[in-house]
């Protein structure tokens, strides 16, 4: 697959991000180039397994394999820190993979 340009204008932030479908579509992104960020309130947590430092194994995988992801770990309900994170990360696109 060919890789897309990279630009500042490349930056997606995945809501659900630690989730099957938003980890997968993160690591893919992050593949291409882009910047990536994922927000995951980890609402799944107490159904997968971890590790002894509490993290889901696919945070874990994603901090290990592709560094360059951003991981926040917030509930998109909470509207100001959803606000803060928006303003850091200033995405060009937002994809909202979260299911709850």
């Amino acid at each position: 697959m060919k890789k897309m340009s990279t630009s500042s204008a490349n930056r997606l932030l995945i809501t659900g991000g630690l989730g099957f479908i938003g980890s997968q579509t993160a690591m893919h992104f992050a593949q291409q180039g882009w910047h990536v960020a994922v927000i995951d309130n980890l609402s799944r947590m107490h159904q997968l397994r971890k590790d002894p430092l509490n993290k889901s194994y696919t945070q874990i995988w994603i901090e290990t394999h592709y560094p360059q992801i951003e991981i926040f770990i917030e509930d998109i309900r909470n509207l100001e820190k959803l606000r803060e994170i928006y303003v850091k990360f200033q995405p060009s696109v937002v994809l909202h993979a979260a299911g709850q």
